[in-house]
């Protein structure tokens, strides 16, 4: 599934900016971080939250940081966007060295 994370300058004069996502993996990143604060949520899972940086740099770096991927910038909208996707992995273990050299035997 494919995620896209948010962000825009809350004020345009003031250094808060929000940060809106529905991935899990960034919101529990935002979360844990001291400088975030919640802003806004929906029924759907969507969160907003607002944090303080002081310089759109700063704020972009911060994006990246949070979702592991590239930072585009829609002209259009004044956002900025970073778009992530689910891990999937195989529930099944690979097998053990040990029990690959019993098999062999």
């Amino acid at each position: 599934m494919k995620y896209k994370t948010y962000m825009w300058k809350l004020y345009q004069d003031e250094h808060s900016y929000c940060f809106q996502s529905k991935d899990p993996r960034v919101k529990r990143k935002m979360a844990r971080r001291k400088d975030f604060a919640i802003f806004n949520t929906w029924s759907d899972g969507t969160m907003v939250y607002a944090s303080g940086k002081n310089t759109t740099q700063s704020a972009k770096r911060t994006l990246a940081r949070l979702t592991g991927s590239e930072v585009y910038y829609l002209r259009s909208d004044d956002v900025y966007i970073a778009e992530t996707y689910t891990i999937v992995t195989s529930k099944k273990r690979p097998l053990s060295s040990i029990k690959l050299k019993k098999r062999k035997e």
